[in-house]
């Protein structure tokens, strides 16, 4: 029915300028009883109207700042209690498709909200629990480290090994790499520039953290070939600060939360009901 409602409403108010929800306001003389609407047995009040505002996705509820966005509203709303108004009795209600479908939608709704009763309105995560999480998990809520490194490309580890020998002498590193790298950083003189972790292949980033600033490493093999690899400069991982992840904390505490209760609930509900399952009728379903 909220896919439904949701359609008619996308048709309906498309076109119009989007505003805030938050700038729709009733009189304060209006009541949340008083009749909006009536279509033969049914009744639309105020407070109905107010929980269908609720339902409104975003880039749709904006409109209701206009008397003609109000206005829309209603009617659509006038037009789904006319529907119902002629389909809630009939021979048609009968029909066995029409039976599942009802008793489907009635379940879906019925364990949705006694979710939201016995589980999501309980659910508490409070400051305290925030911090403990993040002083944790600091690792998970942080920026990543990042490298700025040259290196020199060859194709076989004793011209790697010679090359090493004279870096070791004092040779220029950049100038080595101008005359000797076969990769496409040569005419920078194998500068990378800066990475962050993960951008290279894992042999490669390992040799850098093993660097400290200005040191080179010793032939390095990757997939592309040898390597020698000189730390040019580093910046460790640091952490968000708390109130920028605060929320997205908050966030997965309740999740977890949320789970963990869920299956408490449905071990609960277990122990006092008699469940029955016969694995054997899988097979002759089709």
């Amino acid at each position: 029915m909220r896919k439904i409602r949701s359609r008619l409403i996308a048709l309906g108010l498309a076109g119009l300028g989007l505003l805030s929800l938050g700038m729709l306001q009733f009189e304060p003389s209006v009541k949340d009883n008083e009749i909006l609407a009536r279509v033969g047995t049914q009744t639309l009040t105020v407070s109905d109207f107010k929980n269908r505002i609720k339902t409104l996705a975003p880039e749709f509820a904006g409109v209701l700042q206009t008397v003609d966005g109000k206005k829309r509203l209603l009617d659509q709303a006038v037009e789904e209690l006319l529907i119902y108004e002629h389909a809630k009795d009939g021979e048609w209600l009968k029909q066995a498709n029409v039976e599942h479908e009802i008793k489907s939608a009635m379940q879906q709704v019925l364990v949705g909200l006694f979710l939201q009763y016995e589980v999501e309105s309980k659910l508490i995560v409070d400051d305290e629990e925030i911090k403990k999480y993040y002083e944790q998990n600091k690792s998970t809520y942080s920026d990543v480290e990042r490298f700025h490194a040259r290196h020199i490309l060859f194709k076989t580890a004793d011209e790697a090994k010679a090359l090493y020998a004279r870096l070791n002498m004092g040779a220029d590193f950049a100038t080595l790499a101008q005359e000797n790298s076969i990769g496409p950083t040569a005419i920078k003189g194998g500068d990378l520039g800066w990475f962050e972790s993960g951008q290279m292949v894992p042999e490669f980033e390992q040799a850098c953290r093993k660097l400290k600033k200005g040191q080179v490493s010793a032939p390095v093999k990757t997939q592309f070939g040898w390597h020698l690899i000189k730390l040019e400069d580093y910046q460790a991982a640091k952490p968000y600060d708390l109130a920028d992840v605060r929320e997205e904390i908050r966030a997965a505490l309740k999740k977890n939360k949320h789970e963990k209760q869920v299956q408490a609930l449905l071990a609960d509900l277990k122990n006092k009901t008699t469940v029955e399952t016969h694995l054997e009728l899988l097979k002759t379903i089709q």
